[in-house]
């Protein structure tokens, strides 16, 4: 997302970023967030990329978020979501990685509840 760490890894530049709501259940893991399949309503952003720039772009997130880098050992497993909310109340289809080790974050991570309006968002620390 916009303002995040990673914010700068693409290496081509995006057509539009659009704020947009997902299903999933979302897990604090401290320095980033594990989204997995679920029925929370996730908020996050939807990147649109010019189509000659969608190929080199997924081989560097997939590098970023460890998805097919070494057979058996994914951190994330890039995931197509067919019903991505965007703010004018459409649905799109969209990619997403979804965290790989489902069963690890059973006690190991903090699941983040939705807020007062049913919405769930991950937040960095912020360091002093």
């Amino acid at each position: 997302m916009r303002g995040q760490e990673r914010e700068f890894c693409w290496p081509r530049p995006v057509v539009s970023v659009q704020a947009a709501v997902v299903q999933g259940a979302l897990f604090d893991l401290g320095p980033y967030p594990a989204l997995v399949p679920g029925t929370d309503w996730i908020i996050g952003e939807l990147w649109e990329l010019d189509a000659a720039n969608v190929d080199i772009t997924l081989r560097v997130l997939d590098e970023v978020e460890w998805y097919n880098q070494v057979p058996g050992e994914d951190l994330y497993v890039r995931t197509e979501v067919s019903a991505v909310r965007i703010w004018d109340n459409s649905l799109v289809t969209a990619l997403t990685y979804h965290y790989a080790d489902v069963d690890a974050l059973a006690g190991q991570a903090q699941s983040i509840a939705p807020n007062a309006l049913g919405f769930c968002q991950w937040r960095p620390l912020k360091e002093c």
